[in-house]
């Protein structure tokens, strides 16, 4: 898991700020990403689970400012659906219901 941790990390940072890398592990689309990062990680001893942690806080932070932008421009498309974990998924559709509810409340509907 942590070469994957490693490469997803890298994959984010050489992308654009609108562009995911899919999520994988052994080379494979995986929506349970993190239920299996956390899975690891909590049979690593102190010292590595603090580096891991940094690793995987990092590649939290990109991927959820990427998510925030899309989600505020668009719907979930299969393309980006295909790309996200299931939390990021969830993450993503509360994030679009609220920010059209938002911009509903200001704006109104339209005629």
């Amino acid at each position: 898991m942590l070469v994957e941790l490693k490469q997803a990390v890298e994959k984010e940072k050489m992308l654009g700020q609108f562009d995911l890398s899919t999520l994988q592990v052994q080379h494979q689309a995986d929506p349970h990403f993190y239920i299996k990062m956390k899975s690891y990680m909590n049979r690593l001893p102190e010292k590595d689970y603090d580096k891991v942690e940094s690793m995987l806080n990092t590649l939290l932070r990109t991927r959820q400012t990427k998510i925030i932008r899309l989600a505020d421009a668009s719907k979930l498309t299969a393309d980006i659906s295909q790309k996200l974990s299931i939390e990021e998924r969830e993450f993503y559709n509360n994030l679009h219901d609220n920010s059209s509810k938002f911009s509903k409340s200001i704006i109104g509907n339209k005629k």
